[in-house]
């Protein structure tokens, strides 16, 4: 998690601390939305209400009811819900922990650099 990756600066700013908590908080609950395992979300989650829906219209003969309709309407609804927040939180919340990171004097590792792929003869 982000808070162990925090840990790991040692004593990092206040700043920081905030920005990985709004950071961590914002996809933990995406992540509950999607049904990620290990974490438990109150109420159904989107993938199951997904699941559920498709499997009651792919057994029935017949068209969808309402409820169907509405149900997979509504999941419609709530993935573009959770794709703008999960957008928001990469092009908003991330650069602020890297921002806050930086004023605080904290830099990333260097990377090793990665050799060129070769193709076998």
């Amino acid at each position: 998690s982000l808070q162990d990756l925090m840990k790991l600066v040692g004593n990092p700013p206040a700043a920081a601390k905030t920005a990985a908590e709004a950071l961590d908080k914002r996809l933990s609950n995406i992540a509950q939305q999607v049904g990620v395992q290990g974490l438990t979300g109150t109420g159904q989650v989107l993938r199951t209400q997904v699941n559920t829906t498709k499997t009651q219209i792919m057994a029935s003969t017949s068209l969808p009811t309402a409820s169907q309709l509405q149900s997979a309407r509504a999941s419609r609804d709530a993935y573009v819900k959770l794709v703008a927040d999960l957008n928001d939180a990469v092009i908003t919340t991330m650069p602020a922990l890297y921002k806050a990171l930086s004023d605080g004097g904290v830099r990333p590792a260097a990377m090793k650099p990665i050799p060129p792929v070769k193709v076998a003869p």
